[in-house]
């Protein structure tokens, strides 16, 4: 097992000032929205890579499974919160019924003005009565351990993403949004058989993998989609053996080899701070290393009717801000690649013993 971290305590909350990334805020506290003010004009972001998988001849040889039980493979689970005071005991409660283990917890509180913080604790508690953490840290299954960050500002979803993800200690780690309740019994043992089974995976989700392709250099399509999900979080699924590899995992739940997650610096906060940030991250991986990305779908109900994992003003509005601009950052970071018509799709087989 590889450690990427060493923590020297885990039953304080962590408060994170994070002076090398400042975000306007209005007097409310509010962050003041920064999309309108990028273009490749102005902030170019064209990356210079090692490799450009450009046509089927050049890209790598698809892995070969190798099958491994992920029976006691221990993993961190991510949720980044905002004012969810309303059901977060009803989110944090579901995925320590389902969730298998060995895993740790970071709830990572984005700058929360309500109970959501003493909530979480609350849920973390009661549950710790009946199963106590092994003091040893050597439990097959089971929360290991329970870590809250909490961030003395409201930032955007991607960097509180990325201060969960870089506060891992395991090999595998899984983004769950706090609107995501988990409904399958050992979802996260599920979303390890892919990475586990095939060396160049980079992201599993449990909801919506697709192509991102573009016609023109205005807009981006999402064709060849799989996945329950990809109309939103709440279905139902059976369980099955199909790894559909494709161009974008959507974030939630999203698992990532944290090694090479940590190989791309995750997710991108200084272009993408909101939004698309998981399809550059993936991106980024199949071109510079050939890594894939792919769905291997687990049941998800949703919560609320949308996200709320930043304070960022009506969410609608700023999605279409977001997602107006950050079309525009990929189509010049990723271009060449998004033009091209051949895709790497592929159905990839996973061993299910164990279900």
């Amino acid at each position: 097992m590889r450690l990427l971290h060493v923590f020297t305590s885990l039953a304080a909350a962590s408060v994170i000032l994070l002076g090398s990334w400042t975000l306007m805020t209005r007097a409310d506290g509010v962050n003041t929205s920064i999309f309108g003010k990028w273009s490749p004009e102005t902030h170019p972001v064209q990356m210079e890579w090692p490799a450009l998988y450009d046509n089927v001849d050049n890209r790598p040889t698809p892995a070969s499974y190798k099958h491994q039980s992920p029976s006691g493979v221990p993993i961190s689970i991510m949720m980044t919160i905002f004012n969810q005071e309303g059901m977060i005991e009803q989110i944090v409660q579901a995925l320590l019924d389902t969730t298998v283990g060995p895993y740790e917890f970071i709830a990572v509180f984005d700058n929360c003005t309500d109970e959501s913080e003493r909530l979480v604790q609350l849920v973390i508690d009661k549950h710790l009565e009946t199963h106590p953490f092994d003091p040893n840290g050597r439990s097959a299954e089971g929360l290991t351990a329970y870590r809250p960050i909490v961030l003395a500002k409201t930032h955007y979803e991607t960097l509180s993403n990325n201060v969960g993800l870089r506060a891992t200690a395991y090999d595998y780690g899984v983004l769950i949004q706090d609107d995501m309740i988990m409904v399958d019994h050992g979802w996260d043992r599920h979303l390890l058989r892919p990475a586990l089974g095939y060396d160049d995976v980079l992201a599993v989700t449990g909801r919506c993998a697709h192509n991102d392709y573009a016609e023109n250099d205005k807009d981006i399509t999402f064709p060849d989609k799989a996945g329950p999900g990809c109309g939103g979080h709440n279905y139902d699924y059976n369980l099955d053996d199909t790894f559909s590899v494709r161009d974008i995992a959507n974030r939630g739940p999203l698992l990532l080899d944290m090694q090479k997650a940590h190989e791309l610096d995750f997710f991108s906060e200084e272009y993408y701070p909101f939004e698309m940030d998981d399809h550059d991250l993936c991106l980024r991986g199949y071109q510079q290393y050939g890594w894939v990305c792919g769905v291997l779908p687990v049941s998800v109900h949703a919560g609320t009717s949308h996200r709320k994992t930043s304070n960022m003003g009506p969410v609608p509005q700023i999605l279409r801000d977001a997602e107006r601009v950050n079309i525009a950052r990929t189509l010049h970071r990723h271009g060449p690649y998004l033009r091209q018509r051949m895709k790497h799709s592929e159905e990839r087989k996973v061993v299910l013993e164990d279900l």
